[in-house]
């Protein structure tokens, strides 16, 4: 796992069986990336602009350098559907495009989040939305920890924020939606 700097998961470890940690860390996913992950053309230009995503994708610092060109008459081949993006461009315009939707978050200043779980917390599961506004320290905590890929830490840092400390929470049963506004 590609830890961002400084980040660790300051709460124990949650029981999670292999198959709600694969629907979590899709979930989470697509609420927080929505149609920006999976490499999508068309999506990352809606989201950047097709002038900053070539800036982007090229490193150049000009219009009038030769890679920006190729950059951008790439992108416009893709959008028109006469070729079909490589597994290497896919992948970087993946990596720009959660780099910017992370910014664009830490930008904010905030972030409303709803999760609807089943939590074991003793004996009896609980199931319900577990939702709040993050802000300074939670929001800290929930992008670091979806920056890092860390699905489970940042459904710990949602539950601490809505008032159930992590460390209450023996295991995570099943997660039905997750929402980010």
């Amino acid at each position: 796992m590609n830890m961002p700097y400084g980040y660790s998961n300051e709460y124990e470890e949650w029981y999670v069986p292999p198959a709600v940690l694969e629907d979590l860390e899709d979930k989470m996913g697509q609420a927080v990336f929505g149609d920006l992950v999976g490499g999508e053309v068309s999506a990352a230009v809606e989201a950047l602009g097709k002038r900053e995503l070539a800036f982007l994708l090229s490193g150049a610092s000009s219009t009038k350098d030769r890679a920006y060109k190729n950059a951008r008459d790439n992108l416009s081949r893709y959008l028109r559907g006469t070729r079909k993006p490589r597994a290497d461009w896919k992948a970087k315009m993946t990596g720009i495009t959660r780099a910017w939707r992370i910014k664009q978050i830490r930008d904010r200043g905030r972030l409303s989040v709803r999760a609807v779980v089943t939590l074991v917390t003793s004996k009896k599961p609980w199931t319900g939305p577990v939702s709040d506004v993050l802000s300074g320290r939670y929001l800290r905590q929930f992008v670091d920890a979806v920056e890092a890929g860390d699905a489970v830490g940042a459904l710990q840092t949602l539950t601490e924020s809505y008032g159930l400390h992590p460390d209450y929470v023996l295991e995570v049963e099943s997660v039905a939606s997750i929402e980010v506004t």
